[in-house]
């Protein structure tokens, strides 16, 4: 089994980038095995995401380095920038995976996979909903966790989509007895079965858990049972969108960019090619003259390029 234990109950806390910039030294006590970012900042380009942390690298500061809920697109342009701009690349991917969240599928996976990203998926047990405690019948108090007990909207019984996950955990619940498995061991098997899947990170915070996340080690899953999954919740799909975090990561979605403006929203001047008027810059390994194409939707004939 490939799991990876997460210690905290709740989000890490920051790694802080002048604490790993201290002394001269390859040796230097502040190394870092692996820096693993948030969502890359939306406001900043990724050749200056990339060099900075490239810099930490060449300092012997940190080995390698990946992110978080970066869309499948934004993990090939990072790719491309890394090789073109000579920087070191994005090594890992983290994100959210699970038997009700399966998004990831259609483009990220396939991505890292092809690109040789190693991928961390986190919350597999969907943030408990897959822990084998919410069932049809069955009286929840909701999470036991003090960090998931604040997010009440995320537990609330009422919501049409919580409801949906109640259906589909309680359908997968169901499969997991047949199969002579519990939930929790076929919803780690599921995630870790996935080829391009390098661990799963998990958050026991007890011993209780921690047994319970141990006892999907070795646990193999059925082709047939594998078919019954994609009965219940279709490949690629995510019972509800917002557990993709693409709010997060996707400035793309958000209502302010989807509907035509005078000007894009803060937040998305990486997609500037799509206003009229403006340059779409490539850069080429020099950092030379940009090329590109100039959008001339909008601009008197005899302005626009040919």
């Amino acid at each position: 089994m490939k799991c990876t234990v997460c210690p905290l109950a709740g989000p890490a806390g920051p790694i802080h980038l002048p604490r790993l910039t201290r002394g001269d030294s390859r040796s230097s006590p502040w190394t870092t095995g692996r820096y693993q970012l948030g969502v890359p900042d939306q406001n900043t380009d990724i050749d200056e995401t990339l060099a900075a942390l490239s810099d930490l690298v060449t300092a012997g500061k940190v080995r390698s380095f990946g992110a978080s809920k970066v869309p499948a697109s934004q993990i090939v342009e990072a790719q491309w920038t890394a090789d073109r701009r000579g920087h070191a690349r994005f090594r890992t991917e983290q994100p959210p995976y699970s038997l009700l969240t399966r998004a990831i599928e259609y483009d990220v996976l396939p991505t890292c996979l092809r690109h040789g990203m190693g991928v961390l998926a986190y919350s597999p047990l969907a943030g408990g909903w897959l822990s084998g405690k919410y069932r049809k019948g069955h009286q929840v108090s909701g999470p036991s966790s003090a960090f998931r007990a604040q997010r009440t909207g995320a537990y609330d019984a009422a919501s049409p989509a919580n409801a949906a996950k109640l259906d589909a955990a309680d359908a997968l619940g169901a499969l997991a007895d047949e199969a002579g498995l519990t939930l929790i061991q076929m919803a780690i098997a599921f995630v870790t079965r996935h080829p391009a899947v390098t661990s799963a990170i998990i958050g026991p915070r007890t011993a209780e858990h921690l047994e319970s996340y141990l006892a999907a080690d070795g646990i193999e899953i059925s082709a047939d049972v594998l078919d019954r999954i994609d009965q219940i919740v279709p490949p690629g799909a995510t019972i509800n969108v917002a557990d993709n975090m693409w709010n997060f990561a996707t400035p793309a979605l958000t209502a302010a960019y989807r509907r035509r403006r005078n000007s894009l929203p803060a937040g998305t001047g990486h997609l500037c090619a799509a206003q009229p008027g403006r340059r779409h810059d490539l850069h080429d390994a020099r950092r030379t003259k940009p090329v590109g194409t100039r959008i001339g939707a909008g601009l008197p004939r005899g302005r626009q390029r040919r």
